[in-house]
């Protein structure tokens, strides 16, 4: 078993209700599994977050990071399996001015 703990911010925050913290108790998942799981346990909120609207795929805005790296620049990206202890921080691209 693994505990995988999620942090979203933002907007994926409010997805999620105002959660500032999850903790996901699996046997064994990729980092694309955990984001479906998270999906078909808080709806459509978090998926329209995640996914772009016509294509379905991940927003390349979307900034998800394992243990601090992102996603992409780990060799299986969103394939990646996660362990016990992990930590998935999940934020939107922020712009200000």
């Amino acid at each position: 078993m693994a505990k995988i703990t999620i942090k979203p911010f933002f907007t994926v925050r409010q997805a999620l209700g105002g959660v500032r913290e999850l903790s996901v108790v699996v046997e064994q998942t990729t980092l694309g599994e955990l984001l479906a799981l998270i999906v078909d346990q808080y709806g459509r909120d978090f998926w329209r977050e995640l996914n772009e609207p016509v294509s379905g795929r991940l927003k390349p805005e979307m900034q998800i990071l394992v243990n601090g790296r992102h996603y992409r620049h780990h060799p299986q990206g969103i394939d990646q399996p996660l362990s016990d202890g992990d930590l998935v921080a999940l934020f939107p691209l922020v712009a200000g001015g």
